[in-house]
């Protein structure tokens, strides 16, 4: 089989079995757009490396879409993380980048 072969039964395959491997991504994710994101994860982490390996390629579709939603969970966790420690630091709803006294007393000589 040539590669424009291959590649046209892969786009043909994804087409038709697509949608239901949205609806498996869409029961990991928190909205459509996630689950979209896995979806694409998912079939790049099958396309680099799983699709040597022969065997039911939708069941290696579907386990590469529950780690990826796993992956993005957790991303999104320490985010989270990351940000609330943040907030934290810098003292939650005081703005980061307020002038100080001086720098209030040297405005109008430094605007003229």
């Amino acid at each position: 089989m040539e590669e424009s072969d291959h590649h046209d039964a892969w786009q043909k395959w994804f087409h038709e079995n697509g949608p239901r491997l949205l609806l498996v991504a869409r029961q990991w994710t928190r909205c459509l757009a996630d689950a979209e994101d896995v979806l694409q994860d998912a079939f790049v982490r099958y396309w680099r490396h799983q699709r040597h390996l022969g065997g039911e390629a939708e069941a290696l579709l579907v386990t590469s879409i529950r780690r990826a939603a796993i992956d993005l969970g957790r991303r999104d966790a320490r985010r989270s993380i990351r940000e609330q420690q943040a907030d934290y630091c810098f003292g939650g709803d005081e703005p980061l980048f307020e002038g100080t006294v001086e720098y209030d007393e040297r405005r109008p000589s430094i605007e003229a």
